[in-house]
């Protein structure tokens, strides 16, 4: 018996050891639009012109690696449809184009689904996830352009992560008890409708607007950063805090409450009657202030800072024009509120590690406030 080469057999070993790793893994590479079905993965190995209708139907637990690829359609049917009660399911790399009015990825299921690196151009909507039962939504690092709804999320959910950049415009209907962060919008408005205790944290909009319907209530809208866009605040109790400039418009609804916290404020507010507002720790740049009517109510201010000196009307500012008389209903009191004055002050609370905003707010605007006053 000859002796073995134990070169060549360790050599031989490794690859049919690689080539039983390959094949296990199980992936598939696909050039056409078909049904993916569950417990797969699959990889698209060329771009796709659909002639008409719906493209993949995907089932429960399956992958699809688009791998750069453009899969256009006819302006009709849907890039995905994923089905109803299917679950864990990946859509990732894919550059997704003329796809019909409906939706381009519809799913009514449950368990988690991931929509990563991935790109929306010239679609009637993007994607529309309906009734609840979602254990986790990601969408990351996805775009969108020359559409009208990039997503659209219908019946409730929670514990979602939404990453988004570019022209994207989210609409939240009856969503509640959810948390979304990191959205990043320029050209696409955030709309939210019947929507109840959710939190939005990390919220970047421009040129467009942010809207509280009817029925949109007890929502807290946290660091944002806005860039001419126009707010309306119809729903109760919701709650914008950290952030701005608030540097157009800003609505009101009839007997909705709201509360305007730790915001930047460069144009002026027209309460114009509203009841049951609460602006607390905001600075009012570039002379802003807020105008009333004389017939509002329960409006409170609470620690704002001023870069005026006075305002006439029923706004108090004091201890500059006098002691506020909580008594007095004809005028509106800020308790505890700052001026132009007060830089120097404020610059000292820093120094000690008090601030009155939080301390990653307030060195920023004492410098932009020096700025201002020197230039």
């Amino acid at each position: 018996m000859g002796k073995i080469n134990i070169p060549s057999f360790l050599f031989l070993l490794v690859f049919f050891l690689c080539i039983s790793a390959s094949l296990s893994y199980g992936y598939t590479n696909i050039t056409s639009c078909g049904t993916l079905t569950s417990n797969n993965e699959y990889r698209l190995n060329d771009t796709i012109v659909h002639p008409g209708g719906n493209c993949f139907n995907i089932q429960s637990n399956v992958l699809l690696d688009c791998r750069g690829f453009n899969i256009t359609g006819a302006g009709n049917g849907m890039f995905a449809n994923l089905g109803n009660g299917r679950n864990n399911i990946t859509i990732q790399n894919c550059f997704i184009n003329n796809w019909g009015s409906w939706a381009s990825i519809y799913g009514l299921f449950t368990g988690e689904l991931i929509i990563n690196n991935t790109q929306f151009v010239n679609n009637a909507r993007g994607i529309y996830l309906d009734k609840p039962g979602y254990n986790s939504i990601k969408i990351i690092n996805t775009t969108s352009g020359g559409m009208n709804k990039l997503i659209y999320f219908n019946h409730s959910f929670s514990n979602q992560n939404i990453d988004l950049i570019q022209y994207s415009e989210i609409h939240l209907f009856n969503i509640s008890n959810s948390n979304f962060s990191n959205h990043n919008s320029s050209h696409g408005a955030f709309m939210v409708d019947d929507s109840d205790n959710n939190i939005f944290i990390n919220i970047n909009l421009s040129s467009q607007y942010l809207e509280f319907n009817y029925g949109a209530d007890n929502n807290l809208f946290q660091n944002l950063v806005f860039n001419d866009v126009e707010i309306n605040m119809k729903g109760s109790n919701n709650t914008l805090r950290n952030g701005g400039p608030i540097d157009r418009d800003i609505w009101f609804g009839d007997n909705y409450a709201a509360n305007i916290e730790n915001m930047s404020i460069t144009s002026d507010i027209n309460l114009n009657g509203r009841r049951g507002l609460t602006f607390r720790e905001n600075v009012f740049l570039n002379g802003a202030t807020l105008t009333f009517g004389g017939s509002e109510s329960n409006i409170t201010l609470d620690s704002n800072y001023w870069n005026i000196t006075s305002s006439s009307g029923p706004l108090l500012l004091f201890p500059l024009t006098g002691t506020c008389n909580p008594a007095n209903t004809s005028v509106i009191c800020d308790y505890n509120p700052f001026f132009t004055s007060d830089l120097t002050s404020i610059n000292s609370q820093v120094d000690e590690g008090v601030s009155l905003f939080s301390l990653s707010y307030a060195i920023p605007l004492f410098i932009l406030m020096t700025s201002y006053f020197m230039f």
